[in-house]
């Protein structure tokens, strides 16, 4: 299912992806193919098309490759099944030997923890709207946010402040698409929802220093 038609204005000013065009264009340019790709994904349509654009994000810049796990997500067979745990695994060893190599230094500001408690909110914010009951269709859904949230989490943990926001930002804009479309499904008053969505998905910019937001 695509995300209703606004969304591709909200996420241009979706604080993440300011902050990944502001700081690093290579994680921006990444960003918009891997976008690409997991649209692809989600909808379950070509997966070859969506493997090249996932090689060009990853090309673009490496923090891609952590969400390898993702290209199998909808898989319902045994071997896509285990394609996602295998990949998964690839994914944390990754994170955990990047630790070793560039972006190592702090930037004076973690903010990964923030952007990880907000996607456990984004978690929270399904089941609440779903009034705690997990739904069939909704399951998948819950899968994506919780790998992007354990992937968020595990970079905290073993990255540098540098190398975990990045992968939380890039998080973050994964799931915007998601929860858009979510959220134009159970409000009949879109408008209202959707400009409340859009401005939340920006007003942290003017909450904190634009020094704070430097990704370097």
């Amino acid at each position: 299912m695509s995300p209703p038609q606004y969304t591709y204005f909200a996420i241009l000013i979706f604080f993440p992806f300011v902050m990944g065009m502001q700081n690093i264009y290579r994680q921006w340019a990444a960003c918009i193919f891997f976008l690409y790709c997991f649209s692809i994904v989600w909808n379950e349509k070509t997966p070859f098309k969506a493997y090249i654009f996932f090689i060009l994000s990853f090309l673009s810049h490496n923090v891609a490759a952590v969400f390898l796990p993702l290209l199998f997500l909808r898989k319902r067979t045994v071997i896509g099944k285990l394609a996602w745990i295998l990949s998964f695994g690839v994914s944390g060893a990754g994170i955990y030997y990047g630790a070793e190599t560039k972006s190592s230094a702090a930037t004076g500001s973690n903010l990964a923890l923030a952007y990880s408690f907000l996607l456990f909110l984004f978690v929270c914010l399904i089941a609440i709207l779903d009034k705690g009951i997990v739904r069939e269709d909704r399951k998948k859904t819950y899968w994506l946010l919780i790998s992007l949230l354990t992937l968020s989490i595990i970079s905290v943990f073993l990255l540098s402040s540098v190398g975990a926001e990045r992968i939380s930002m890039f998080g973050l804009v994964i799931s915007y698409p998601i929860l858009a479309n979510l959220l134009d499904e159970r409000f009949k008053q879109k408008a209202i929802i959707r400009a409340i969505f859009t401005v939340l998905g920006f007003i942290p910019m003017f909450m904190f220093s634009v020094s704070k937001f430097i990704v370097s």
